[in-house]
């Protein structure tokens, strides 16, 4: 079975800057994502939004799509672990 792999750009990374400007913005989406998670609110478009943070950081699969279904059809604790990765990386 392919592995999900998220990877956040380090100093050394090209576009590392507009990764450190676009990240306090990031960091209160995913705050508001963990809330609506944690309060069982999270609404469709929610849940699309988190997915696309996901992908955003995504390395493995290569292939979006796959990385996308496989994001869909993990379990609660790893939708957990995935948006704690997100959110210690951000």
């Amino acid at each position: 079975m392919a592995k999900l792999v998220l990877k956040f750009p380090d100093q050394n990374a090209p576009g590392y800057l507009r990764f450190m400007k676009a990240a306090p913005d990031m960091r209160a989406k995913l705050a508001d994502l963990s809330a609506a998670i944690r309060s069982g609110t999270m609404s469709a478009g929610q849940i699309d939004e988190l997915v696309d943070v996901m992908l955003l950081f995504t390395v493995e699969p290569a292939d979006k799509g796959v990385a996308r279904e496989m994001i869909f059809d993990a379990s609660a604790d790893d939708i957990a672990n995935l948006l704690a990765a997100l959110t210690a990386g951000v």
